[in-house]
């Protein structure tokens, strides 16, 4: 049996973990509290509070994305047009298709005439064929991946290309969601953080007034076992009801957080475009993507004159052919 000095240390100990957890609860609110321009002193304030802190946060939300979308279309503007591009693709993959049926008439004529050639003859078509295949696949490659990248920025690109007046109009976002809206979202949540917070001071103050209590008696007249082991039994239920809160606040400040969330990324689509396959974030680099894409304009050219070195060797190739 423990002596009664043992006990009223369990005692105390009971205190400092009560208190413990009921100090991470309250720096775990009062972050949140900080975080969103809420005042921690007075309770009643909070939804109110809440709501303003949302509609301002979607407000900035809004406006930054307003500004960086029409900054891609200012951008946009200075670039090639999508229809330029496309009209240069299209010409790029008939090229290549010609080339292929030129490699695939070289390689004809070759296989025909390759009994009738020497050695240096056969060696020389050997090296000519697999550097024009291993060209021309590599060029494929390439402009398959330009197309489909470009296909995919297509809608986008054609959203941000309609007339600067119209775009504005497509781009006056409205608020995501009306006070009353959000009330009915949060307001209990809200309610329920504001009990668990005034239902934690009074843990607090109970388990103080029974440490008071116990250290007052202990101190003077002393107190007896039975009178410990209810103070005891006090402090355990008060451990098991603030040990409950833990997971209590961590789903009200997710669910709270999650509001601030949306707040913070809405809208994500336009009301006018629900079925896109891009979002209103994806706009914010359409055009940058685009004109990295459209330096591949290069490529398309040096693939061009690559390709006409390559019909000029073919050509020299079928007449030596002839020859033979």
């Amino acid at each position: 049996m423990s002596s009664p000095q043992q006990e009223y240390a369990a005692l105390q100990s009971k205190v400092s973990s009560i208190k413990a957890l009921q100090l991470a609860l309250d720096v775990e609110l009062r972050q949140f509290l900080h975080d969103h321009s809420m005042t921690p002193n007075d309770c009643g304030l909070w939804t109110n509070q809440f709501i303003d802190y949302l509609l301002d946060k979607n407000a900035e939300y809004r406006t930054r994305l307003t500004e960086k979308i029409s900054r891609q279309a200012r951008k946009l503007r200075r670039l090639i047009s999508p229809s330029s591009f496309d009209s240069k693709m299209g010409a790029m993959l008939q090229v290549i298709v010609e080339v292929a049926v030129d490699i695939s008439e070289v390689e004809r004529l070759y296989e025909q005439k390759r009994g009738s050639m020497t050695a240096v003859q056969q060696s020389f078509f050997n090296d000519l064929l697999v550097t024009i295949r291993q060209s021309y696949e590599a060029s494929v490659t390439e402009i398959s991946a330009l197309r489909l990248r470009f296909e995919e920025l297509r809608p986008a690109l054609e959203f941000l290309s309609q007339p600067e007046d119209a775009l504005f109009r497509m781009l006056a976002l409205g608020p995501y969601s009306t006070p009353d809206a959000i009330r009915a979202s949060v307001g209990q949540a809200m309610d329920d953080l504001a009990a668990l917070h005034i239902k934690r001071e009074d843990i607090g103050r109970s388990a103080s007034e029974v440490e008071y209590n116990v250290s007052t008696h202990w101190c003077g007249a002393g107190v007896t076992r039975s009178e410990l082991r209810e103070a005891a039994e006090i402090l355990d239920d008060l451990h098991v009801q603030v040990s409950s809160q833990v997971r209590s606040q961590n789903v009200v400040l997710l669910k709270l957080q999650a509001e601030a969330a949306t707040a913070n990324s809405s809208p994500h689509r336009l009301q006018e475009h629900r079925d896109a396959q891009w979002s209103l974030p994806d706009l914010i680099s359409v055009a940058t993507d685009y004109d990295s894409l459209s330096r591949y304009r290069s490529l398309l050219e040096e693939e061009e004159i690559r390709i006409s070195v390559h019909r000029a060797n073919l050509r020299l190739s079928q007449g030596r052919s002839a020859q033979v």
